[in-house]
């Protein structure tokens, strides 16, 4: 699940890119370049990385996913506004990433939420979140 996860959100990621260029980057593309976040130039500063992201996983898989869609759910009795509401959060914590980064980062929360509640399980969306942040951290030089 946590791969199909990923695929998923890679996939529609490339779909809200096409439009972008078939709109001329209305966001900007300065935007859609800081989507990627953090470049690696080396084989040691990824092995150096990477626990840092499996951190980061966690605490906002915890926090997006386990926390916040259950209690949003709890309060409104609905999972899927309990998932809107998570991902519209989860992307506010990502505006540093740019109006183009908040649209891929609220994509990923619907998603992961989506996963969330489908496998009742964290497992599922950090596998997919892990894996979608650790292709991005791939050296591309």
């Amino acid at each position: 699940w946590g791969w199909w996860g990923f695929v998923a959100n890679y996939a529609l990621g490339w779909v809200i890119w096409l439009v972008y260029w078939a709109t001329n980057f209305p966001l900007g593309r300065e935007a859609i370049s800081a989507f990627h976040y953090v470049h690696v130039s080396s084989f040691g500063e990824l092995v150096s990385t990477w626990p840092w992201y499996v951190l980061v996983v966690v605490a906002e898989e915890t926090m997006a996913r386990c926390y916040l869609i259950t209690r949003i759910r709890e309060l409104t009795g609905s999972p899927w506004t309990a998932i809107v509401v998570s991902s519209a959060l989860f992307a506010g914590w990502h505006t540093f990433w740019g109006a183009a980064g908040v649209v891929h980062i609220f994509k990923a929360g619907i998603i992961f939420g989506w996963l969330f509640h489908r496998r009742r399980s964290v497992v599922a969306p950090a596998v997919a979140h892990f894996i979608f942040d650790a292709l991005a951290l791939l050296p591309r030089e």
